[in-house]
């Protein structure tokens, strides 16, 4: 009949074509029959349990790592069920907050210094820098490691003792501090702090940047000091940046403002620890022994962006762009002659004695900043020679990345793609070398790589 509807099948169904008048054509709504599996819903899971944990893994989006962890605590509560107390997200809470106790918290401090006229204000947020080092002295389980008197290694080469160093209580400066100050207290001890300072994004999205400060103590062995676990560096404080304003960034008293309101934030941050460098503290230490401790600043790790915050030089632009030395600007290349070191103490007289119309003249000749350095009320510091090398940006990143490695490319380049390949595959990936511990392995060999971190790029400078 007219408007009926025909339905025809493929012919490899074997159906028959259908016919329906119009008005009774439909696609027919069946009901789903969720009785069919009722009786194991969650395949391929063999339990509902098994899916649950699964899907909240997937929820929680953890790693492999994360979940083969959450499983290892799943058997640990299985085989003594009793030794977990915890029974929700507030006994959680509760138990970190009361943690917080045995160690120094964040606290927020306002940093107010005026710019034309108008005063802007900064958060720094930071630990008390003595409380941390009090944590670490008073622990029980780090006391048997602590190294409170200088000692002087020697290897005798057969005819003489010649010295070496392998830890800061070796080194010249920790004994140098043992003497002077066993002069104001004779059981005085020196305490060796630590500091790393670097700038790094802090958020997620990167938009957030901060100057972060590490701490260690220097009275540990290496090992400890510079491990993850206890005993290892701490985050202590985050210095803010001071954003530039526009037509503002490259005018002198605004760059000096800036390096003012960074070494304000450490002088809030190293106040106590200046305080108690002077005349030492008697501190309970973790096995139970008194001792007089004065602590001063043994290292400073930076790159050379932060060595110019810490020792307030104009950087390269400066007629005296070097931290440690006084090189001029034009002989940087000049590796024979030998220059004049700088001296914190000398800085201080410079920039502390009453302006003189040739004040500014001098500190531009040194490539200094007419600002006062927060680290000079440390005794017994002198940031120019706490200063460490910056192996990883001037040997391996600086050196190696990006001068040696290129011209070993194009070495092998000429060489053809044979040569290439032979260098990636008997060499990189390390089938005739010998065993290093914890070297990195390149599977893709090394004249692929393109990006990696400081460690990976020190192996393959190693290699």
């Amino acid at each position: 009949k007219v408007d009926d509807i025909r339905v025809k099948y493929h012919r490899a169904s074997g159906l028959s074509p259908r016919f329906f008048a119009l008005h009774k054509f439909r696609r027919e709504k069946r009901t789903i029959d969720l009785s069919l599996s009722k009786s194991n819903p969650w395949k391929p899971f063999k339990t509902r349990l098994d899916f649950e944990v699964a899907e909240f893994t997937q929820k929680a989006c953890l790693n492999k790592s994360l979940i083969d962890g959450l499983f290892k605590l799943f058997q640990a509560v299985l085989n003594t069920p009793k030794n977990l107390t915890l029974e929700s997200s507030d006994d959680v809470q509760r138990v970190w907050e009361s943690a917080t106790l045995y160690h120094p918290s964040f606290s927020l401090t306002e940093i107010s210094k005026p710019y034309a006229g108008e005063d802007k204000v900064f958060n720094f947020h930071s630990r008390p820098l003595w409380d941390w080092v009090l944590s670490q002295v008073q622990d029980p389980l780090l006391a048997p490691y602590m190294e409170w008197d200088a000692q002087w290694l020697s290897k005798f080469n057969g005819t003489k003792w010649v010295r070496f160093y392998d830890e800061p209580w070796t080194a010249k400066k920790f004994a140098e501090v043992q003497s002077d100050v066993s002069k104001i207290r004779g059981d005085g001890k020196p305490l060796a702090i630590v500091l790393w300072a670097d700038t790094s994004v802090l958020s997620t999205f990167g938009t957030q940047k901060g100057h972060y400060i590490v701490a260690r103590l220097g009275n540990l062995p290496m090992w400890v000091r510079n491990g993850k676990s206890l005993g290892g560096g701490r985050v202590v404080g985050f210095v803010p940046i001071v954003s530039g304003m526009v037509g503002e960034q490259r005018k002198p008293g605004f760059v000096n403002w800036k390096q003012a309101v960074y070494h304000e934030a450490f002088h809030t941050f190293l106040e106590e620890v200046a305080r108690i460098s002077k005349l030492g503290r008697a501190v309970r230490c973790g096995n139970d022994i008194f001792r007089v401790l004065f602590p001063y600043i043994h290292i400073l790790s930076a790159d050379y962006e932060e060595q110019y915050h810490l020792v307030l030089i104009r950087g390269l632009n400066g007629l005296s762009p070097c931290a440690i030395c006084l090189v001029p600007k034009g002989t940087l290349s000049d590796l024979r002659t030998r220059y004049a070191y700088r001296s914190a103490a000398t800085n201080q007289v410079l920039v502390r004695r009453v302006d003189s119309p040739n004040k500014e003249h001098q500190l531009n000749d040194l490539g200094l900043r007419n600002v006062v350095n927060a680290l000079w009320a440390v005794a017994n510091t002198d940031v120019h020679e706490a200063l460490s090398y910056d192996c990883l940006h001037v040997d391996i990143i600086g050196m190696f990345q990006k001068q040696i490695l290129p011209e070993i490319k194009n070495v092998l380049k000429d060489l053809g793609r044979r040569a290439q390949t032979e260098v990636d595959e008997t060499y990189v990936t390390y089938q005739n070398m010998t065993r290093w511990s914890d070297l990195a392995h390149f599977k893709h060999g090394l004249l692929t790589l393109d990006f990696s971190d400081g460690k990976k790029w020190a192996d393959a400078a190693k290699v």
